[in-house]
């Protein structure tokens, strides 16, 4: 059997008076959502936990799978690491290093730096030289880069650095990396140096090769990432699809085969065409597909509600219509696809939030819940399984029911956090704004 896995980042959300009071879910035009939807099974999952930051690592971490509890390193940025070609040694920590645009009253003015191409993000990162021997700057993709600290030895856990994605417009001074310890401070003090002092070079770099980069943000700290490998823990030869470096990095820790695909950005101009023919092309060969698209995640970021609604409606199109076209021709009555956001971002304010999450399941021997749309409101008083709790039932060949009784079976007696979740908003290391 086919098994295929669609996380659709950031795709839930709050209602918005620009939408008519009504979600992204609600408002786009989605036929081939809605067919799922019909013929299969609505629940829900928590994918946020409230010792962990509210995000996509964490979030993807427990959809594929694993534990993040056991499995997270603290944040993306050594998974990224794994994807740049470095590797971590103890005591090593990495860092994300964004490119971004700060306006002239010293506030973030665009995590994106204006949404600033690969090639030539590539020139500016590789042409800037660092003074301290300990700092390893490596090229990522568009605005995202990676810094490694060699020899570091501060857990990150101790460091409190902002995503700037979730500050936007909001004064720098504050913002900048603090340590909870003297030694986590003495290394916060280095990278706040590090940081402030990278707004001349940058200067000097666009003086020559006009970009909208105005210095580099560093957050997302985490030390070296270590996973059992997908096959040998759940008897699937997995492929993986996405434009995201910490994912990429997810897959080579977890053995799970994954490429670099041209035109595949991570933002609103992702090649989802190219993310297609991978996915056919991986499903030839593979038993196990994650299929992952960031562009709602990113015009949420971005406080635009129409835009991630258009972009909804364009993943309809390109990629839940064609793949569930492709599933039911070529291989009819063998196959599950399982449909999801990894967490709710929020338009009104950019920000993530840890509610659980909606989830579509289609397929072989799965009881339809007989919704008309798959929505946040779909799946309200639906029964919550908890993220890395899903994978086992997912892959399994017995018939998959969504109710009580299965969640109780999947979730192994551990408690689910609802309304904990909501309350405490996950204050740790950035919270919901993580």
């Amino acid at each position: 059997m086919k098994h295929v896995i669609f996380c659709v980042d950031g795709m839930a959300d709050f209602a918005h008076p620009a939408l008519g009071q009504r979600t992204a879910m609600e408002a786009a035009r989605t036929p081939h959502l809605d067919h799922l939807a019909r013929m299969g099974a609505i629940g829900r999952s928590q994918t946020s936990f409230p010792t962990l930051p509210c995000g996509s690592p964490v979030a993807n971490l427990a959809i594929l799978g694993y534990d993040p509890h056991k499995y997270h390193p603290n944040g993306r940025s050594s998974f990224e690491a794994l994807a740049a070609g470095t590797r971590l040694r103890p005591g090593d920590l990495s860092l994300r290093c964004n490119l971004i645009s700060v306006s002239a009253d010293a506030r973030i003015d665009d995590f994106t730096a204006g949404q600033i191409e690969t090639d030539v993000a590539a020139e500016l990162v590789w042409s800037y030289e660092i003074a301290d021997t300990k700092m390893e700057l490596y090229v990522g993709q568009q605005y995202r880069h990676c810094l490694i600290v060699r020899g570091a030895h501060v857990p990150p856990e101790e460091l409190v650095m902002a995503a700037p994605h979730c500050h936007q417009q909001e004064p720098l001074a504050p913002l900048l990396p603090r340590g909870t310890t003297p030694r986590a401070e003495a290394l916060a003090g280095k990278l706040r140096a590090f940081m402030l002092d990278s707004r001349g070079p940058i200067a000097r770099f666009n003086a020559h090769t006009p970009t909208r980069a105005s210095m580099f943000w560093l957050w997302s700290p985490s030390g070296s990432p270590l996973l059992p490998a997908f096959e040998s823990t759940y008897g699937k030869r997995a492929a993986l699809v996405c434009g995201l470096d910490f994912l990429k990095g997810i897959a080579i820790a977890a053995g799970i085969e994954t490429k670099n695909i041209v035109g595949t950005t991570g933002y609103i101009d992702t090649n989802l065409r190219a993310k297609m023919r991978f996915s056919v092309n991986y499903l030839r060969n593979y038993d196990f597909l994650y299929l992952h698209v960031n562009s709602l995640d990113e015009a949420a970021h971005n406080r635009d509600p129409l835009l991630k609604a258009r972009m909804l409606e364009e993943v309809d199109a390109q990629l839940i219509g064609p793949l569930t076209a492709y599933l039911e021709r070529s291989h009819p009555g063998d196959w599950r696809l399982m449909v999801l956001p990894d967490h709710y971002t929020l338009s009104h304010d950019g920000t993530h939030h840890p509610r659980p999450v909606p989830v579509l399941v289609a397929g072989a021997e799965v009881t339809p819940t007989a919704q008309r749309r798959f929505t946040e409101a779909a799946a309200v008083d639906t029964p919550v399984v908890i993220g890395q709790r899903m994978m086992e039932p997912f892959l399994a060949p017995q018939r998959l029911t969504w109710d009580a009784a299965f969640a109780a079976e999947a979730n192994h007696g551990e408690p689910v956090l609802g309304q904990e979740l909501e309350q405490a908003h996950l204050q740790v290391a950035g919270g919901v704004r993580g």
